[in-house]
């Protein structure tokens, strides 16, 4: 039932969807499913610790987007990550958004070419928008349109529910059932599935919370 109550908040159909344990278990399965020993993947740092964690215990390498500290911010050049992914054809573009220590989020336009740009060389990218809506902005309308684009999410932040470990990933219906091959027997227990059930009623008020 909760596929196709989170399914309809979302304005999409269950099929596109994926329930893990928070975003961690986003990251973890596709990591599971699409990354072989020696592959590549392209990330932003500083970042968060769990893709190399996850990188390190499937045998990926990982090559880094570097931050500069511009006007006393995190910053990165537009073009640099595209650039990167054109350059070194990773298997795996994985990318917080925003990210995850330095609150840095690229401008859509820059996020669509660098999602673009990594399905020219065969990438498939993974947006983490565990922080969602605190920022508002979001790719998830943008599966529809790419099929190797992976959108996570959580109700660990904004719906202030980290306890229950219940996140999910949204990704078109082809990409989606191939990432459940790779789900756990359990994906979350019952608990924490009737209580996201009961506080995807209550947007309005996590929202003005």
């Amino acid at each position: 039932p909760l596929y196709r109550k989170l399914a309809d908040h979302l304005g999409i159909s269950p099929e596109h969807l994926l329930l893990t344990r928070g975003t961690d278990g986003v990251i973890k399965t596709v990591f599971e499913t699409f990354i072989e020993p020696g592959d590549l993947v392209v990330a932003t740092r500083p970042t968060y610790q769990m893709y190399g964690v996850y990188a390190q215990v499937y045998g990926a390498r990982m090559s880094f987007v570097d931050y500069q500290i511009v006007d006393d911010v995190p910053y990165i050049e537009p073009g640099a990550m595209s650039a990167a992914i054109r350059s070194q054809r990773p298997k795996l573009v994985a990318l917080p958004f925003p990210d995850n220590p330095v609150g840095y989020a690229f401008n859509t336009e820059e996020l669509r070419d660098i999602i673009e740009t990594a399905g020219e060389v065969g990438a498939l990218v993974l947006v983490d928008e565990a922080y969602y809506p605190f920022h508002d902005a979001t790719a998830l309308p943008w599966i529809q349109e790419y099929g190797h684009l992976v959108v996570g999410r959580t109700f660990s932040k904004a719906w202030g529910m980290a306890g229950i470990r219940l996140g999910f990933c949204a990704a078109t219906p082809a990409l989606s059932e191939i990432l459940h091959k790779s789900r756990p027997m359990a994906e979350a227990d019952g608990v924490a599935l009737e209580m996201a059930s009961r506080m995807l009623d209550h947007e309005t008020e996590m929202l003005a919370s």
